[in-house]
């Protein structure tokens, strides 16, 4: 009696907390391991209110100085506890068990509240935190030992919301886990592709096939979609009005594909690139294919291609960066290509230099090796 009497109190204390005066949180991750339902979800709350204020005014700071972000040690020591899958043999799994891997994966869940909130830089130093420690693997072990059901398949998730949770929403602790699993995973494939596709790679075959197919099914479709939708969310935020070459990007939800344009001249097509995301994305890498070559000649737009490609792959997955890339490069080739950098860009629709004259100057120009060379001077 005078423990629960405890935790009720403590619970009331917690949920009163203002968390526009909360300077330190580091106390509050050790309070997530309490063998109680209501003070996790207490505390939890809190968090879940602090951490994008700190994580926006931690961004601001990171911007305009050389601080490094870390993720809090207190919060790192409740990943290293990974829940070992020999508890799950057992008939009946008992409630303090059930309490521990609840606590374990709030953990994650704050961790990736973190992210959420966070700019670019903070996130990659958050992920060598993760990595250095090597936390993930453990969570994607036990997530799929969870899911497994008694014949080998993995859980239908269909019915649970991917993109979002809500404790004590449901019917049982292990419906409540599997759902927290699948949410936990997602984000897993949203903020640390590049580590979670490793872990993948390099699992047994007993389980990276039912993980790509049930990935595929459930997961892939909710990331693919938040991740086209980010990418228009980018470009519309952006003011290309000053721009003489601007990027412009449509999206094809239907067939998973970002293509990227600029125009070069009124007289001559875009130049352009497709983003193709596979069906199992980002297990499977994004892959950036040539359109319209324009402005450059076709080794240098092999290269181009390959600079993007590897873009996406150590930027961890970004998009944005990939679309940035393919921007510079049009841009810087038009600028170092002199005053008649228009007549040097434009290639055909066929991909070979035509012979056309300067819409600028009328000078004749005439293909050759790839690239347009002057014929006369003098102006008609």
């Amino acid at each position: 009696m005078p423990w629960s009497i405890t935790i009720d109190l403590l619970d009331r204390q917690i949920r009163q907390i203002n968390v526009d005066h909360v300077q330190d949180v580091t106390g509050l991750f050790a309070t997530l391991s309490i063998q109680s339902k209501g003070v996790q979800r207490a505390v939890y709350d809190v968090l879940h209110r602090i951490i994008p204020k700190s994580q926006e005014a931690l961004s601001f700071d990171v911007a305009l100085s050389d601080a490094v972000a870390n993720l809090p040690d207190e919060l790192i020591s409740l990943l290293l506890d990974a829940p070992s899958a020999s508890i799950l043999s057992d008939y009946s799994i008992q409630d303090d068990i059930w309490m521990s891997i609840r606590c374990y994966l709030l953990s994650w869940k704050t961790v990736f509240d973190h992210f959420a909130f966070s700019s670019l830089p903070v996130q990659e130093s958050y992920s060598a935190n993760i990595k250095k420690n090597n936390c993930l693997n453990p969570l994607l072990d036990f997530t799929f030992d969870f899911l497994q059901l008694a014949q080998g398949k993995l859980v239908d998730v269909s019915k649970f919301n991917v993109r979002s949770f809500e404790l004590d929403e449901s019917e049982s602790p292990e419906k409540e886990i599997q759902w927290l699993l699948t949410h936990i995973y997602y984000l897993c494939l949203r903020y640390l592709p590049n580590l979670t596709k490793n872990w993948w790679l390099y699992s047994q075959n007993r389980v990276k096939g039912p993980v790509e197919a049930w990935t595929q099914k459930y997961i892939s479709p909710v990331v693919i979609e938040d991740s086209l939708r980010s990418v228009m969310e980018w470009h519309s935020a952006q003011d290309w009005t000053n721009e003489e070459q601007a990027l412009q990007v449509r999206v094809s939800y239907k067939a998973a594909e970002i293509v990227a344009s600029i125009e070069i001249d009124e007289e001559s097509p875009t130049t352009s690139i497709s983003i193709s995301l596979p069906p199992t994305y980002p297990l499977l890498q994004a892959l950036v294919v040539g359109g319209s070559r324009v402005a450059v000649d076709d080794k240098k737009w092999k290269s181009w291609l390959l600079a993007i490609q590897g873009v996406i792959m150590f930027s961890n997955g970004n998009l944005v960066d990939a679309l940035l890339a393919f921007r510079k490069n049009v841009q810087g080739a038009l600028k170092g290509q002199g005053e008649c950098a228009i007549c040097y860009s434009v290639i055909s629709t066929n991909m070979e230099t035509p012979n056309k004259k300067c819409a600028t100057y009328g000078w004749g120009l005439v293909a050759f090796g790839g690239h347009m060379g002057v014929t006369s001077m003098t102006a008609d």
